[in-house]
């Protein structure tokens, strides 16, 4: 814990009060951040918490985490009996997940909560704004934005750049709009309600894809799409996972060599990595960020 960091104290003590278990872990697990991470977890918190509708925003925050939490585990458990995701369209997790407002706000806020307590989430935090500190872009799209975690880094980063984003989630877009004008009034902020197959913008410097392929029956189209959008010189930058079951998760990677492949097939060169090991349980579960970089010719 750290004495600057009022609001992710409240957070922490509203989950081990519902869940002594996770009072165990969490305490573990927080003993080994730095002052970086409650920083950055304080700076996002005082955002996130200040739009949510319920009065109680904190106890919101973490009752959706322990939601997403229980969940998580009964995924997992069907995978280990199956070692595959369950079959799914997009149009079921449509349904299911993105096309109900009320369900969508609650995981994305639980979500946004999992970027700082899951270790493979807060990681690939950690590496994006390493990467975005060397990037730089005056244009920026960002797929599936969700939480709006990555496109509030990216702001605070670089305010001056003209972002959009595009989600098939109308509660997605809302979230990341909202927290971004919250903090940034004069924002140059563009959204798009619409799947990425039909977006038809052009020449961006950066374009961020956060833990999206999993999400796509078809993940190559996306790849593509992103390819043929880019800057001579623009760069891709995704996040994604092996053998990590969920509720919305649709294509599966079975590891990071199957990633790496993937990548190369589908025309980029992979400028940095960061992988880290989830578990070595469920065939090997692993979280997966780069930076990339378009073979055009």
């Amino acid at each position: 814990m750290s004495d600057d960091s009022p609001l992710f104290d409240r957070l922490i003590a509203a989950i081990s009060a519902d869940n002594p278990l996770q009072k165990n872990h969490i305490t573990k697990y927080l003993a080994a951040r730095d002052d970086v991470f409650f920083r950055r977890a304080e700076y996002f918190l005082d955002a996130y918490a200040g739009f949510l509708s319920s009065e109680d925003s904190i106890g919101e925050m973490a009752h959706a985490y322990l939601h997403l939490c229980r969940e998580t585990l009964t995924e997992q458990n069907k995978f280990r009996a199956t070692r595959t995701y369950a079959p799914k369209s997009e149009e079921e997790t449509f349904a299911e997940v993105y096309g109900d407002s009320a369900r969508m706000g609650r995981y994305m806020t639980a979500l946004a909560v999992s970027q700082f307590l899951w270790p493979q989430h807060y990681s690939m935090l950690d590496f994006f704004i390493d990467v975005l500190t060397r990037t730089p872009f005056r244009r920026y799209l960002e797929i599936g934005p969700g939480h709006g975690l990555y496109l509030y880094h990216s702001a605070s980063i670089n305010p001056g750049a003209a972002f959009e984003i595009v989600d098939i989630s109308e509660e997605s877009l809302r979230i990341s709009a909202s927290l971004l004008r919250s903090r940034f009034t004069a924002i140059d902020l563009t959204a798009h309600h619409r799947k990425y197959d039909d977006f038809s913008g052009s020449s961006y410097d950066l374009v961020v894809m956060g833990e999206v392929l999993e999400h796509l029956a078809a993940p190559s189209a996306a790849m593509a799409k992103t390819r043929s959008i880019l800057s001579p010189s623009g760069m891709a930058f995704i996040t994604t996972c092996a053998n990590c079951p969920a509720v919305d998760h649709i294509y599966q990677f079975t590891s990071g060599d199957h990633i790496r492949s993937f990548i190369f097939d589908n025309g980029f060169d992979i400028v940095e990595e960061r992988v880290v090991e989830i578990s070595k349980d469920l065939g090997g579960q692993i979280a997966y960020g780069a930076l990339l970089k378009p073979r055009f010719g």
